[in-house]
């Protein structure tokens, strides 16, 4: 199989789980050495972890929940919505308030991925902790190291927008 053909059938690939540029993500890979299929493929799944774009059907599953359950982890979020909507906030600013968090959440997680050069430990003489992201095969034996994980994260946003707001595309 040629490189072109390497790269049609990659970019196929990528545009089936929705990419936004699939025939970028497909040369990268075949042209760099980039495992970029396993970092989509990871940073799509990590995004359905966010609230979906304009989604406030949320709220009113959590404050239901931490109204059947008040002492469990998490419930004072429920307080806090009603706190929030009771004094005017709307529903849809609540959500993209918490849209936004999360997904700094998840920049956040990709450096960390990147770098456990970055904990600190309150004294030198303390073992240092290294990991790493790594593709597997199936055995469970590493293939390749997924890094630089924050560099795409905003290139996965499922509202092709890069978490931008609404009316604003990624040229502007």
């Amino acid at each position: 199989m040629s490189k072109e053909q390497e790269i049609q059938e990659l970019a196929a690939h990528f545009r089936a789980l929705g990419a936004y540029d699939p025939d970028g993500w497909a040369r990268s890979q075949v042209e760099e050495g980039i495992p970029q299929y396993a970092r989509f493929v990871f940073l799509r799944q990590a995004w359905q972890s966010i609230i979906a774009d304009g989604d406030a059907a949320w709220i009113d599953l959590h404050i239901g929940a931490a109204e059947r359950q008040p002492r469990s982890p998490g419930a004072s979020i429920g307080p806090a919505l009603k706190r929030m909507l009771a004094s005017g906030a709307s529903r849809e600013d609540i959500a993209e308030v918490v849209r936004v968090m999360q997904w700094s959440a998840l920049e956040g997680m990709a450096y960390q991925l990147d770098d456990s050069g970055v904990v600190e430990y309150p004294s030198e003489k303390m073992p240092r902790v290294n990991w790493a992201l790594f593709e597997v095969d199936e055995a469970g034996q590493p293939l390749h190291s997924i890094d630089c994980l924050h560099e795409s994260v905003l290139d996965t946003d499922p509202t092709g927008r890069e978490m931008r707001p609404k009316g604003v595309t990624r040229a502007g």
